[in-house]
């Protein structure tokens, strides 16, 4: 018989609203602090002049620079910028970046994962407040839901977004070896206008593509002591508008899946200023959103034809709390110093519900007949890090130049986890089964997977030649990387009838990178750089392991998997003038042990596995080119 209730989330509701509960208490808790406080949108604006300022960036060197200023392409986004796209997701915060895209999952899960120049997945480092993401998974599959999308921060928190292009391995090291994206926070000090130490701002928007309310309350107040911000938003919405005609659940079906979604956020930051010469941050950011999805275009696929109802239950959430403490020292060898340690959690949780009709005793998907069956299907992605870094900015001048020397340390340890699971009821029969379409549930795809990685990092800016119009940017970074898995049963299935073992592997990497630009005028400047990136392979692509003797398929671990190489040329012209600025930029990016999940030739190649016709394994191709032409 049918399930009277159906398996749910572990976590209850009021698990999920007990941080926001807190949140927004402390939040009213500081509303006599803004009684005499303007509340407005935007409480900081000043008056604007029509010229371009200096845009500053952190990213592209770890330390604030001048764009205009930096041999390569980089850009920003800033919260007056944001405030006139209003985004409605992460996607639309590039919409106007010509060689930048974030993937949309129009059928449930939305923005997934950024593009740039062609690279994406994994490649791409995303930071918030210098503090990675959690990585992008897909499981593929029919159903679609076996998929992890980093949850970033809230873009009502945001006060600027930064893309750096290309190569960023000598500065962040693996997985930053097609560019990174820098998403920072706002601090008290974005909201408390000049002579004020107290502000609040409410803001509430519509947004009409996914007909979505959002509400965001913030506070900040400041003495000579101390800054504190806190911040709570909340958007509740539906499917974004495709303008799709055709309804139904053939696969003709135009118009969007009918979903409901809530995101909610917090953002809370202390600043403490024990002397004028220390400073330390403690920062507390999460983020949560629960989506519920009625799936209607089923019978386009060949492999769902007896699905006649699917529903979906997707939660993610991620939470991040930090401490920096800078200093900054009077007659020694650095101007400052950056310590930081950071813990972050990320938990996904996707859950699937099915109404198979005319189905075999088995509750297939797209054969059989005379049976109705109830399926629910379970996928859980966790990821846990900590680490920490220190960071050392000096000047100096060295044989009549002038140097700015950018060097340290980063540290991370990241646990991995990925669960699949299912049940089947045969309503027809009565009958109650764990196994579904040749598997057996529950299952793990991959090993438990802990990396450790270490990296050391030294950039100088040197400047002073040909009048101090060339300023010449060498930099090195060496990377060290483990991967450790932690065999359960539930892996060890896989691995004992594939006749296969997950390992342990180390690798290790010296990215240099060499940039220089000329201004030639006050407007103009011409630059060029020369990078090697690096990517070591993770845990899925090492010890992925899967067997399915029904479908006559599996998957293999590939031991002797190697790291992902790139050099990357660019080089362009920037304009910077009073009232306008643009930029030209030609880059060639090639990659040597390009990793992919492919299907091997079987039985022909002798990492086939034994007794199946069909055999995935990711390898190493030989050599991937990207190469074009930006204008902006």
């Amino acid at each position: 018989m049918k399930p009277t209730s159906h398996h749910r989330h572990p976590a209850t509701l009021a698990q999920y609203q007990l941080p926001i509960a807190l949140a927004l208490a402390l939040l009213f808790a500081m509303a006599p602090l803004a009684s005499a406080a303007e509340i407005a949108l935007h409480p900081a604006e000043v008056a604007e002049e029509e010229i371009i300022l200096d845009e500053l960036i952190v990213t592209a060197t770890r330390t604030q620079s001048d764009a205009n200023k930096i041999p390569v392409t980089v850009t920003s986004i800033d919260s007056r910028m944001l405030g006139r796209i209003m985004p409605y997701d992460e996607a639309a915060i590039f919409q106007n970046e010509p060689d930048i895209a974030m993937s949309r999952d129009l059928r449930r899960f939305g923005s997934t994962r950024v593009n740039i120049r062609g690279i994406e997945d994994n490649r791409v480092t995303q930071l918030v407040d210098g503090i990675r993401l959690p990585d992008y998974y897909f499981g593929s599959g029919p159903t679609n839901f076996t998929m992890n999308a980093p949850l970033g921060t809230s873009t009502a928190f945001l006060r600027q977004v930064e893309i750096l292009r290309g190569p960023a391995s000598s500065l962040y090291g693996s997985d930053a070896i097609g560019g990174v994206v820098g998403y920072i926070t706002l601090n008290p000090s974005d909201l408390i206008v000049p002579e004020r130490n107290s502000a609040a701002r409410y803001s509430a928007g519509y947004n009409g593509i996914n007909n979505s309310w959002t509400n965001t309350l913030t506070g900040a107040f400041q003495n000579q002591a101390a800054e504190f911000l806190l911040g709570y938003t909340r958007t509740e919405g539906h499917a974004a508008d495709n303008r799709g005609k055709v309804g139904g659940t053939s696969k003709f079906r135009s118009e969007p899946n009918p979903q409901d979604f809530k995101d909610e956020g917090v953002l809370a930051k202390l600043i403490l200023h024990p002397s004028e010469r220390h400073r330390i941050t403690l920062a507390v950011e999460g983020r949560e959103r629960a989506t519920d999805i009625e799936l209607k275009r089923l019978s386009a696929s060949p492999t769902l034809q007896k699905v006649t109802q699917m529903a979906g239950d997707d939660k993610s959430r991620r939470a991040r709390a930090s401490i920096e403490w800078e200093y900054w020292p009077e007659n020694t060898f650095f101007n400052r110093l950056a310590v930081r340690l950071y813990h972050q959690d990320s938990q996904t949780h996707n859950f699937n519900q099915q109404t198979r009709s005319n189905t075999g005793s088995t509750c297939s998907a797209s054969a059989g007949n005379g049976n109705t069956c109830h399926v629910e299907q379970d996928f859980r992605f966790d990821q846990k890090s900590a680490g920490g870094g220190m960071q050392f900015e000096s000047t100096a001048g060295w044989w009549e130049k002038d140097h700015r020397l950018t060097y340290g340390i980063d540290v991370s340890r990241i646990d991995t986890e990925e669960l699949r699971d299912a049940t089947r009821w045969n309503l027809t029969t009565g009958t109650v089964s764990k196994s579904l379409a040749g598997d057996n549930f529950p299952l793990r795809d991959f090993a438990i997977g802990r990396t450790d990685s270490v990296g050391i990092f030294i950039q100088d800016e040197i400047s002073g030649w040909s009048s101090g119009r060339l300023t010449v940017s060498p930099g090195l970074r060496y990377d060290w990387r483990q991967l450790k898995p932690e065999v359960d049963a539930l892996a060890q299935q896989f691995l004992t009838a594939n006749q296969r073992q997950a390992v342990e592997q180390t690798d290790a990497a010296v990215s240099p990178r060499i940039a220089a630009l000329w201004q030639l005028d006050p407007h103009w400047s011409i630059y060029g750089q020369l990078a090697r990136g690096f990517r070591a392979p993770n845990y899925e692509e090492v010890n992925s392991a899967f067997r399915n003797t029904v479908q006559s398929w599996g998957i293999s671990p590939n031991p002797d998997l190697k790291p992902e190489t790139s050099i990357s040329l660019e080089a362009g012209a920037k304009l910077r003038g009073n009232h306008i600025q643009g930029q030209i930029a030609f880059y060639d990016n090639r990659y040597k042990n390009f990793i992919e999940n492919v299907e091997l030739d079987c039985p022909a190649n002798p990492s086939c596995i034994s007794g199946l016709a069909r055999t995935n394994m990711f390898v190493n191709l030989s050599r991937v080119r990207i190469y074009g032409a930006e204008l902006r």
